[in-house]
């Protein structure tokens, strides 16, 4: 039986901060899933897109992380409906494809942060510098 959750921050009540890991990759959700747990958060996975709208419940989540290309629905469409359900919901979009989305095209999905794990640096680092940043914020609020 799970614990209690807390609407305020994402978290389990006298636990972790909760983080919700969308990607189509077992290999790269385990490796995202390891980076997060080492800085403290504890994670849920999804397997594609659709699978991450069936298990995302507002409020149970300090921040989402998501992928862009996966089979369904993309990133791009995903971080909307979520958005809807939950419009301060902190997300992270994690994708190489990161790198060629327009200003513009940012602003329409919707996400808090994007990160590019091909970018300079460690790229578990800037997933978890982002993910620390938006689980701040959302204490905050």
């Amino acid at each position: 039986m799970m614990p209690p959750i807390s609407q305020e921050a994402g978290q389990v009540t006298g636990g972790k901060p909760k983080v919700l890991v969308i990607d189509d990759t077992s290999e790269k959700r385990s490796r995202i899933k390891g980076a997060l747990e080492d800085r403290g958060y504890a994670v849920d996975e999804a397997f594609d897109g659709d699978d991450g709208i069936r298990k995302y419940i507002p409020g149970r989540y300090a921040v989402v992380v998501c992928d862009q290309r996966m089979p369904g629905k993309y990133g791009e469409k995903v971080i909307p409906e979520i958005k809807k359900m939950s419009p301060n919901q902190p997300v992270v979009m994690f994708s190489k494809d990161v790198g060629g989305f327009t200003d513009e095209q940012k602003k329409a999905i919707g996400a808090d942060e994007y990160v590019n794990p091909t970018g300079e640096g460690n790229m578990w680092a800037r997933l978890g510098d982002a993910v620390n940043r938006l689980a701040k914020l959302r204490e905050k609020n």
